[in-house]
Formats: structure tokens, C-alpha cells, sequence
């Protein structure tokens, strides 16, 4: 549970900086990457094979960033490859999948509301805390604790 609250807290201050300045700071990221490694070697809670491999699917995303131009932003890349040293591969791409699916719904409503065009950016880092939070609750109802 501790590894959990510490993830979400630093998640909600990546997710306020990125609403407010449409940035991520890469410091923030790094301590969030530190702790995950310092984490998981203490407890062993993964294995160093299923952290590089989440944290590849930031890699992926970091490549297509640059290949894009920008359209998914670099920060978000590099915020993926962080939180994928938390949750390993399989819960890494299951929360990408999930938050961006968030993001794109919540984009079509205010498409068709007339608040953004297609060519709006929104900021990624707030539907990933969200999904986090989620996934959080979800997971402590389902085991019961």
C-alpha cells in the first residue's frame, strides 16, 4: 500500500504540473524512477526483467514521439517509462491503454462540444493518475483488503 500511495502523490503532482504548464518535469520523473528501482530491489515485488520491460513501453512511445513530431509528447514518454519500473510490463501497457482510452473519450465530448479541435493538445499525465487511482481501489476491493 505504501508503494501505492507513494506512486499516486508523485503522480498528482506530474498530473497538476502538466494541466498547469502542459509540461512534465524531468526531475519529478526521475525521483519517481528512483524510488521505483530502490523500491523493488528492497521488496522484490518485480522482477528487473518485468521493469525494463515496462519500462521499454515508455521507450516505444518516446520513439514515436520524435518520429511524430511531438504529436504524443516526449514527457509522456518518458513519464511511461517511469511508471513502467512501478508496474511492470503487463499492468504498464494495461493502464496506457486504459488512461489513453480516458483521454480520447473525454477528447471526442469536448470535440463535440465545441471546446477543442483535433488539433488541441491535452495534457496525458491527468488520466494517467486517474486510471492510477482506479486501478488502486479496484484492486484493493477485489483482493478484499
Amino acid at each position: 500500500m505504501a508503494e501505492g500511495i507513494c506512486m499516486l502523490g508523485t503522480l498528482f503532482l506530474i498530473a497538476l504540473q502538466d494541466m498547469k504548464r502542459k509540461d512534465i518535469s524531468i526531475s519529478m520523473l526521475l525521483v519517481l524512477g528512483i524510488f521505483a528501482v530502490v523500491f523493488h530491489m528492497i521488496y522484490e515485488k518485480r522482477s528487473i526483467y518485468d521493469m525494463l520491460l515496462g519500462a521499454a513501453i515508455g521507450c516505444v512511445l518516446m520513439a514515436l514521439s520524435l518520429i511524430s513530431g511531438g504529436k504524443i509528447g516526449m514527457g509522456d514518454g518518458v513519464l511511461i517509462t517511469m511508471t513502467g519500473l512501478w508496474w511492470g510490463f503487463w499492468d504498464n501497457l494495461m493502464m496506457l491503454f486504459l488512461s489513453t482510452a480516458l483521454m480520447g473519450a473525454t477528447g471526442i465530448i469536448l470535440i463535440i462540444a465545441g471546446k477543442k479541435n483535433k488539433d488541441d493538445e491535452i495534457p496525458y499525465a491527468p488520466y494517467l493518475f486517474f486510471t492510477a487511482v482506479a486501478a488502486l481501489f479496484c484492486r484493493r476491493y477485489m483482493d478484499g483488503s
